[in-house]
């Protein structure tokens, strides 16, 4: 809660300019009167606060095998979500069942539509402008958002849709609501969803793009000049060695070779969350292969994190994704471990590192996608929740 004096200081707003927006928001049922500052010495300053029933947006995740659904109201707050849905191909079929999950959880929290602003789909893709045009999927990239689902959507539901990339909500959301990333202005989300790496990026409190919406492209920072060629056209790629679809042809080959000491997973086909589940299962109860195999995970994505930290000066790592549920403490005490080192030797600055506040795994995205909507569909009052300090 915040007066309209610390409003003012705030948002760089005159006393006065800010007295005549209060006032709108006031009327229009945006904000509420929140008692008195009490007795400072002088007269009591009136608080205010966001009337978080007043207006939601819905979040949604898409990745390669499941969509994550959350509705969020215009504090912040996460008021529900829905149980995991399979994610469908097909940008027809695809923006179909983004349409039913919507409706579904509004008939479920029995909010009316008319106080939705919009949707925010969070997704694998650049989703941003570019100078040369409009970005094409990679090889791997078997569940590319495209904005055509945005524009299905928006069709079937009448609803303004934003389309954001994963990385890059997880990053917004936790600049608009945790209050030590947006203290910081300097830090970067690194994501590992079904389909990949990523990582969402803020410099002095700005989201880092790019020329081409790419910036934050983690999955292909070298960490061996020397190793197996990647798609991307460079050698020894993180996501060569860290991504679920690599992972899972890692072990696949290790089950085919050690038939007696096997892990179990599918021996073809499609690469599934429950199988790298299965890997992760294993290496907590010290299968060897899988044990080495995660640990080493771990040291990638930490040694990679602490790469991007130090060419941009970042202060604060934060993991998020499904293809860290399960080794969370793994790779967070391997990039404290690097961390420390910085500060042990002292050539520069540690960092902070933590799971994601937003919610466990891909829901994050989905929060961060209805955050998103909340700050960038028509109705705008989005600075009032970055200003009152988040959650």
């Amino acid at each position: 809660m915040l007066s309209r004096v610390e409003l003012s200081e705030r948002m760089g707003f005159t006393v006065a300019a800010m007295t005549n927006i209060v006032r709108s928001l006031l009327s229009d049922g945006f904000i509420e009167e929140a008692g008195s500052s009490g007795n400072t010495g002088g007269k009591p300053r009136t608080l205010l606060r966001i009337k978080g029933d007043s207006a939601y947006a819905v979040g949604v995740s898409v990745d390669l095998e499941s969509m994550s659904f959350v509705l969020v109201n215009l504090a912040g707050d996460v008021v529900d979500t829905l149980p995991t849905r399979a994610s469908p191909q097909g940008d027809e079929t695809l923006a179909a069942e983004i349409a039913r999950g919507v409706d579904d959880l509004l008939e479920r929290t029995e909010v009316p539509r008319d106080r939705v602003i919009g949707v925010g789909i969070a997704g694998q893709g650049p989703h941003g402008r570019s100078a040369t045009g409009r970005a094409s999927a990679g090889p791997y990239a078997d569940q590319w958002l495209d904005d055509e689902v945005g524009h299905l959507v928006t069709r079937g539901l009448d609803l303004p849709v934003l389309i954001q990339n994963d990385a890059n909500a997880v990053a917004a959301g936790e600049f608009s609501l945790s209050l030590d990333a947006r203290t910081s202005g300097n830090f970067a989300c690194v994501y590992l969803g079904e389909s990949g790496l990523g990582s969402g990026i803020f410099t002095d409190g700005q989201l880092l793009l790019g020329s081409n919406s790419y910036a934050g492209a983690i999955a292909h920072l070298s960490i061996d000049v020397d190793g197996p060629e990647c798609f991307c056209g460079s050698r020894g790629c993180l996501e060569l060695y860290s991504a679920p679809r690599s992972i899972i042809e890692a072990v696949r080959a290790h089950d085919e070779d050690a038939a007696d000491d096997a892990i179990g997973v599918a021996a073809s086909g499609p690469v599934t969350m429950s199988d790298v589940a299965r890997v992760y299962s294993a290496a907590r109860s010290g299968h060897p292969y899988a044990a080495e195999l995660v640990s080493d995970i771990a040291r990638y994505v930490a040694s990679a994190s602490a790469t991007m930290a130090t060419l941009l000066d970042l202060n604060l790592i934060v993991f998020s994704g499904d293809g860290f549920l399960g080794i969370e403490e793994l790779c967070l005490t391997a990039a404290r471990d690097v961390a420390g080192r910085f500060m042990e030797v002292g050539a520069r600055p540690g960092f902070a590192v933590r799971m994601s506040q937003l919610g466990p795994g891909n829901v994050a995205a989905a929060v961060g996608a209805a955050v998103g909507a909340l700050e960038a569909l028509p109705m705008q009052v989005p600075p009032l929740i970055a200003a009152s300090g988040g959650a």
